[in-house]
């Protein structure tokens, strides 16, 4: 058990190193300029820059790993519930690490603004306890966090707010049609299937583990869902004041 926190603590750890780097302008990366802004609003949307440019480094770290450690499993269910290795673990610890990073970082300035975002996190990080205990379960998460492939488009996104990119512009439209293409045929069915999965062979599991994997699943799913419709929304308004 050392080594489990030991490598959710370094990950926690370089996460936060990367962004106390962003913040002291220790890293090859331009900091976007934002205009006509006050000083307490200038911190805001710093804050939300380093956030992007954090969470777009654990998406691709987590979609890397997670497909890398993919084939061990059969993709039956069983063995997905059944068979522990190594590099799964890993991924799972390394993703755990970023998720309880993100939440104190929320905790700074948007805890009950992003209270979707919020339950996803917990709702991960008390599955991934839950797994890495049992010993149980791991490739159901190690499938559901190669959904992160999508996440890495919604943080391009962000940033090309931050660095001054129109809603109306074509790299910004692109990208949010990409998000909409993946989470739809991607992300939520994928979901979907693991929900169902879970509840057709919740007998085979722990009492907590069933509970949790309720929780956690439908909770994720339902951040998903959330996304999609706050992007079809925006992009009404979009379209909203191009005929005004």
């Amino acid at each position: 058990m050392f080594q489990q926190i030991f490598l959710t603590l370094i990950s926690f750890l370089s996460f936060l190193c990367v962004n106390k780097a962003l913040e002291l302008n220790m890293l090859p990366v331009s900091k976007p300029r934002f205009l006509g802004v006050d000083r307490h609003g200038l911190q805001y949307k710093y804050y939300k820059w380093r956030k992007s440019v954090c969470s777009l480094l654990n998406a691709m770290i987590a979609t890397i790993l997670s497909f890398i450690s993919l084939p061990s499993w059969t993709l039956t269910y069983s063995d997905l519930l059944t068979r522990y290795t190594t590099s799964g673990e890993i991924t799972l610890l390394v993703a755990t690490g970023y998720f309880i990073y993100d939440v104190l970082e929320l905790r700074r300035y948007s805890f009950w603004k992003e209270w979707p975002f919020v339950l996803h996190h917990i709702a991960f990080i008390a599955v991934a306890l839950k797994i890495i205990y049992a010993r149980q379960g791991l490739g159901v998460i190690i499938i559901g966090l190669t959904i992160e492939a999508g996440s890495i488009f919604l943080h391009v996104r962000s940033l090309l707010l931050n660095y001054g990119y129109s809603v109306h512009s074509k790299p910004f439209r692109a990208i949010t049609r990409i998000i909409l293409l993946i989470f739809v045929t991607y992300r939520i069915p994928i979901l979907a299937f693991l929900l169902q999965c879970h509840h057709y062979n919740h007998e085979s599991l722990p009492f907590m583990l069933v509970i949790l994997g309720y929780f956690a699943i439908s909770g994720i799913l339902f951040v998903n869902v959330y996304v999609v419709m706050s992007l079809l929304m925006s992009g009404t308004r979009w379209k909203s004041k191009a005929i005004i």
